[in-house]
């Protein structure tokens, strides 16, 4: 009897070991049927379903679903985008064309003969505000597609010594004006980056290190390789930023009590950490009233 006890128990425990295996293997199977639809959802397609009253056709259902749903909301939201982008492209239009009819005219009524120099000062005060008002309206819309990602990057591998050499050429006139000298020193480094988006960005910077540094000023442009990041700073000497700023100063149309009386709009910067944070880097400011601003962009590597 005690044999036959045994033989019964061995038995038990092995159809109970053979369920267990076939049970996980089943669900195994289950699983790996799930992920396969799953994979199918990511790519955007619909898996076909077998009605019943299994967990695997209702999970598959219920992917479906939330599939439809998904694609339904991504169609909104680009057509709502077309409409913003077209929105933005007839609003910069419509104001583009007459504030250049207030340039033009006001540049030839100040070459006429008989003019007042009260009249001049007022002509002059509006073809400032006419610039003025166009450049605020050319940076909105780029802010605008930015934040609404109309833009699309386009990187490839580009050296950053040309990113600099061109930044610093557009910054050159200024700064010949208030005879501030520009230093830099090639990296010989090549970057993925889109070129033209990555000009504005760095530009921004070294205009406004140009605008508020003092004349005969040097601004100096530095660079360093980490392991993940390449880092160029822009040092200025001009006022500097309170460290209670520094996090402030990247908002779109922040303008600091020290530097309100320089023209500008406060969009700039915005741009600029826009821009780099859409290259997968960021933007760091330092500095005090010392030793001037240093602004930090750091571009990924790879």
């Amino acid at each position: 009897m005690l044999i036959i006890a045994c033989i019964l128990c061995m038995a038990s425990i092995g159809a109970a070991v053979t369920f267990c295996i076939l049970y996980r293997q089943s669900i195994r199977r289950m699983l790996e049927r799930i992920l396969e639809r799953l994979e199918d959802a990511i790519a955007g397609n619909c898996t076909p379903v077998e009605y019943n009253e299994g967990i695997e056709a209702v999970i598959g259902e219920k992917m479906n679903q939330f599939l439809t749903i998904a694609q339904e909301t991504t169609k909104k939201t680009e057509q709502e985008r077309e409409i913003i982008r077209a929105f933005l492209s007839d609003v910069t239009h419509q104001v583009k064309t007459p504030l250049s009819n207030i340039l033009v005219y006001s540049q030839l009524l100040e070459g006429q003969e008989g003019m007042t120099a009260e009249s001049l000062e007022m002509l002059g005060q509006i073809q400032q505000q006419a610039e003025q008002l166009d450049f605020l309206v050319h940076n909105l819309k780029k802010a605008s597609q930015l934040e609404l990602e109309m833009i699309r990057l386009h990187p490839e591998q580009e050296s950053l010594d040309e990113l600099i050499w061109s930044v610093c050429q557009q910054a050159e006139p200024a700064a010949a004006k208030k005879n501030i000298r520009i230093l830099w020193e090639p990296s010989n480094k090549l970057c993925r980056i889109d070129m033209r988006w990555m000009q504005e960005a760095l530009g921004n910077i070294l205009d406004n290190a140009v605008k508020y540094s003092p004349e005969g000023e040097v601004v100096e442009i530095s660079f360093r390789a980490y392991e993940i990041f390449y880092r160029i700073d822009v040092q200025d000497h001009g006022p500097g930023i309170r460290e209670e700023e520094r996090g402030l100063i990247f908002q779109r149309f922040y303008r600091s009590e020290t530097t309100s009386r320089q023209p500008g709009l406060g969009i700039g910067l915005f741009l600029t950490r826009e821009i780099v944070a859409k290259h997968g880097g960021y933007v760091e400011a330092s500095g005090g009233d010392a030793d001037g601003a240093c602004f930090s962009v750091y571009l990924r590597r790879e």
